[in-house]
């Protein structure tokens, strides 16, 4: 897939299908949604992960033909080098590249106003996504 290919479908207009609702992972614990565009033939997801130890850490992804990590964004993980050795801090976005799929990450763009509030940056990371008809997920014992 060409990056190209992948910002279009990271652009790509996004639905979770209603009358479900999700809780919000644990720490230590992943959740998988699926979504839908109005082209039937592709496929997505979302996923949501939680640290185990710094519960601070979590992860929001999201994938098209539900292999290819379109973007993702990494929140007080671990600081990451990307391919030619720059070292990025300890919140960052990663995005698909032809060459590079997604080992390549950038520091979030101002869109994530408050990285530490992970409601408020989950309903960013979906805007970014261009998800319109956004998932139910409570906060659960958060």
């Amino acid at each position: 897939m060409t990056t190209e290919e992948a910002r279009s479908l990271l652009e790509m207009e996004k639905h979770s299908p209603q009358g479900e609702e999700h809780t919000f992972p644990p720490p230590g614990k992943r959740l998988c949604l699926e979504l839908f565009s109005r082209e039937p033939r592709l496929e997505f997801l979302l996923d949501i992960s939680r640290g185990t130890i710094r519960i601070t850490k979590y992860t929001f992804q999201n994938r098209g033909f539900k292999s290819v990590v379109l973007a993702r964004l990494d929140i007080d993980g671990n600081p990451h080098r990307n391919p030619d050795g720059e070292d990025i801090g300890r919140t960052h976005l990663h995005l698909y590249d032809e060459l590079y799929g997604d080992k390549w990450a950038y520091p979030p763009p101002p869109i994530f106003t408050n990285p530490c509030d992970a409601f408020l940056t989950l309903d960013q990371f979906l805007d970014f996504c261009h998800v319109v008809t956004k998932p139910v997920i409570s906060r659960g014992l958060f």
